[in-house]
Order: C-alpha cells, then sequence, then structure tokens
C-alpha cells in the first residue's frame, strides 16, 4: 500500500513526539497489488491488512434478503443464504445469517461453516462460526452494499475459528418491493439476491515490510491482533498523541491474550517508551524502545514500528526473553484532516485503531 509523500511529511510534522515518530515513507506507485488484482487505493480499504491471506471463497444459494415494514416504509431485517464453494456450486460449506442487513446502517453477519471430519472429532461439533461487523463499504450495482467485515467472536472449533476478516463481494438483487409504503408495521417480505463471501485468515508469519523494520537474526513467537483508540490533543497547531491504548487477542474476535500501552508524560521521554502486559503463557510485561524510524505505509493507518524490548517484570515467558516488537498491519488511528473541520485549541480525539503485534526471542 502507499502514502502520498506530502501527506506522510505533514503527519509527521504534526506529531513530532508520537509514540512512533514517521521519519520515512514507504511509496509504491498510484496502484497496488492485492492478491493478484491490482486495486486502486479507493478499494483498498476493502481489503484485509496486509498479514491475511484467503482462506476461501463461498457463494450464496437460495439466498433471500428481508425486509419488514416500519412506519409505512420497507426497512431492510437480515438475510440468510446456504454457501456453496465458488468454484464448486454442488459443494455445501455452510450458511450464513445476517441480523440487519440496511443500505445505510452497518451490517454484521454470521458464518456458519460445516467442519471437516477431523475437525468434528475434535471440536464435538460438526459446524463452527464467525460473526462479524462492518469496518467499510462501497456502493455496487445492486441494492446491497459491498463489504469488509471484521471477526468479533467465534463459536466452537474447527473451519470457522481461524477467521479474521470477511469480504461481502459481486452482490445481485436484494433489491425492496416496488411498492415503496407499506400499511401494516412488522408486515415482512423476502427477495432473492446472491454474492460471494471471501473469508480470510490471519497469518502465522509477519508481512512483507520495508527493510528497516526486518528482524532476521532472531524468531517470531506469536502475532497478536491489537485493537484499540489513539487520543489526540490539538495544541492550537497540530494534533499530538498523548495516549495509546489497545487490547490483544490472538486474531481478530479471538481470546483476550494482553495489553499494550503507551502514554505522554513530562517526566520522561515517553516517546520511546512502550508497555505491553502479556498473559500467555505467563502473565508478564515488557518495556520497549523505538529503534529505527516508523515508516508510513498507508493512507489510513498509523506508521509500522520496530522496537527493542529493554525490561522484562513478572513472569519469565516459557518461551525465553522476549528481544523485539514490530508493530504492523495498522488501520485507523490517524487524526482528523484539517479540512474536515477546523479544531480548537484543547480539543480531544479519540481515533480507533487496529495492527498485529509480533513479539521476538532469541
Amino acid at each position: 500500500m502507499f502514502l502520498q509523500l506530502k501527506v506522510a511529511s505533514q503527519m509527521a510534522l504534526n506529531n513530532k513526539r508520537k509514540a512512533c515518530t514517521t521519519e520515512a515513507v514507504f511509496i509504491l506507485g498510484s496502484l497496488m497489488l492485492l492478491g493478484s488484482t491490482v486495486h486502486t487505493w479507493k478499494t483498498a480499504a476493502m481489503y484485509p491488512p496486509p498479514g491475511n491471506s484467503l482462506f476461501m471463497k463461498a457463494k450464496t444459494q437460495n439466498g433471500r434478503q428481508k425486509y419488514q415494514c416500519s412506519s409505512k416504509k420497507w426497512v431492510a431485517s437480515g438475510a440468510n443464504a446456504d454457501l456453496v464453494m465458488a468454484n464448486n456450486l454442488s459443494h455445501h460449506v455452510g450458511l450464513f445469517i445476517s441480523r440487519v442487513l440496511q443500505t445505510h446502517a452497518k451490517s454484521q453477519g454470521t458464518w456458519v461453516l460445516d467442519n471437516s471430519v477431523g475437525d468434528t472429532i475434535e471440536s464435538g461439533s460438526k459446524f463452527s462460526s464467525v460473526s462479524g461487523k462492518e469496518i467499510a463499504s462501497i456502493p455496487s450495482k445492486g441494492f446491497i452494499l459491498q463489504t469488509l467485515m471484521q471477526a468479533t467472536s467465534h463459536q466452537f472449533d474447527g473451519t470457522a475459528s481461524l477467521i479474521s476478516y470477511i469480504q461481502q463481494l459481486f452482490p445481485k438483487g436484494g433489491i425492496p418491493p416496488l411498492q415503496e409504503t407499506c400499511d401494516e408495521d412488522l408486515a415482512e417480505v423476502e427477495v432473492p439476491y446472491e454474492a460471494e463471501y471471501w473469508l480470510w485468515q490471519q497469518d502465522w508469519q509477519p508481512p512483507s515490510m520495508p527493510k528497516s523494520l526486518l528482524i532476521t537474526s532472531e524468531r517470531v513467537v506469536e502475532g497478536l491482533f491489537g485493537e484499540g483508540i489513539v487520543l489526540y490533543r490539538f495544541n492550537g497547531q497540530a494534533w499530538e498523541q498523548i495516549r495509546v491504548e489497545a487490547s490483544l487477542y490472538n486474531l481478530p474476535g479471538g481470546i483476550l491474550a494482553g495489553k499494550y500501552f503507551w502514554k505522554k508524560s513530562k517526566s520522561i521521554k515517553s516517546d520511546e517508551i512502550n508497555w505491553w502486559q502479556l498473559w500467555n503463557p505467563n502473565s508478564f510485561q515488557l518495556q520497549g524502545r523505538a529503534q529505527s524510524a516508523a515508516v508510513s505505509v498507508t493512507r489510513d493507518g498509523l506508521p509500522w514500528c520496530l522496537f527493542t524490548v529493554t525490561h522484562h517484570f513478572g513472569n519469565v515467558s516459557l518461551l525465553g526473553e522476549y528481544t523485539h516488537v514490530q508493530i504492523l498491519s495498522t488501520r485507523g488511528g490517524v487524526p482528523l484532516s484539517h479540512s474536515a473541520f477546523k479544531p480548537t485549541a484543547n480539543m480531544l480525539w479519540r481515533a480507533p485503531f487496529s495492527a498485529v503485534f509480533w513479539f521476538y526471542t532469541n
């Protein structure tokens, strides 16, 4: 992915004392490669961050979009469909259920996938499921939006237990009743629709990255998905980071595994100190400092960072002492552009973000 140089430079200037100061830019040009398809930056937001790989392409069969009469208007209330392999329509793989799928509302869905014989024996269930929330959308040729959803929860081990992101692509149909008004509240109708669902899994190894962030002489032991907020304060001229905090999970919608925290302080060089608290395999804390200049990789994400671990606290890890931490695959977390509105002095802004934290040992 890419970032225009002038945008990155302005962000670096506006955030001189960030947890990770941007001093370099990773530019790939006006087009980017995602898998084998070329996309512009406008559609890049519809794809999972780097570090996720496509696991399955499923297609709907017997898809039904539901509408309910509310205040004399038809309102989308949900959807359901059988799922088959996109390249083998005779191979059933599961079900899709949506509680609400509105054109102008954030959609949520659940994918119930058939487990293999081996997964059924191990988990004790013939199926596993993943639920997700919409984090990006773009219009499609039909009525239903194309969306990117991030996993929020998993149920039962098996096929769906490692899914991190789901795309809803190529929707057709789902058009509400031709009569725009309805007379009986709570009356329901169903109309056919089609779509493809591309299901992604978080990788077991870090994605490709700029050379300045590479760790080649040590081993990566785990990657944890982090989701949290960056708190900014406007100093009258620019946005300054004053706190960053995130919860760490084994993957999006997965098991809580720790915390990440950074807070600006006048008493120490806070832009060089970061804290991680990990609960597995033992409860312990890490403190680290930025090792090299961070690299801005995406238009809408925090810079990618590399830290050297300087201190360990608490129980000793069974995996050995941690040496480095990378913050990669970022999404969100940037302050509002001045073109959006004019902030006033001491105004606060909370920017949600996600990233993957990679931990290394000798």
